[in-house]
């Protein structure tokens, strides 16, 4: 027997949109006065969860999710613009923690997508590993943050950087090919001042 759930809380929003599941034991939930618009949802495999929180907005998110046991956090207060697309496999995790702001064309993947296998001892040498963007990040647009990205809380990912590992110095800008600290001390707010 299939389980799936779809939860949406009070004053919540899902519009123009489609959720698909296609497994068993899939959670989908989104917080109170959370806003999806003009998104695709695709959850296949079994045992996987979307948890968006309270007071978001988001538009144009493709989530696509494989396989078991794989996880896609998204925290309170989340902005996410347009065009992004996460991919999260083989029991990875997406964690973006409250108060983000992600502009557009972005691309979030916990996976190479295809296997690397390593001819002398024939085994697999590229697996999947998690996204983490920690509280207060902005993102900017045509980033792509690959597995084992973390960003650490009130830091700024430049316009068309790649990042593929852990930053550890908060409230940086994160920017280039690949991704550099290139400013420290830093903080952002979302209104022009």
């Amino acid at each position: 027997m299939t389980k799936n759930c779809l939860k949406s809380g009070k004053l919540s929003e899902i519009y123009a949109s489609t959720i698909t599941f296609n497994g068993r034991n899939n959670v989908f939930s989104v917080g109170d006065n959370t806003r999806i618009h003009n998104s695709d949802i695709s959850i296949s495999g079994n045992q996987n969860k979307v948890i968006i929180g309270n007071d978001g907005w988001i538009n144009g998110l493709q989530l696509i999710i494989e396989d078991d046991n794989n996880t896609i956090v998204i925290g309170d207060g989340i902005f996410i613009f347009g065009n992004t697309r996460i991919y999260c496999v083989q029991g990875s995790n997406v964690n973006i923690e409250e108060g983000c702001m992600l502009s557009d064309q972005i691309e979030i993947r916990t996976t190479d997508n295809h296997s690397i296998i390593d001819k002398i001892s024939g085994k697999r040498i590229n697996f999947e590993e998690d996204v983490i963007l920690h509280k207060h990040v902005w993102v900017g647009t045509h980033v792509i943050l690959l597995k084992g990205t973390e960003i650490p809380e009130g830091s700024i990912v430049g316009a068309g950087t790649i990042c593929t590992k852990k930053y550890d110095i908060a409230n940086s800008v994160i920017a280039g090919n690949p991704g550099k600290v290139i400013r420290e001390n830093i903080e952002w707010k979302m209104p022009r001042i």
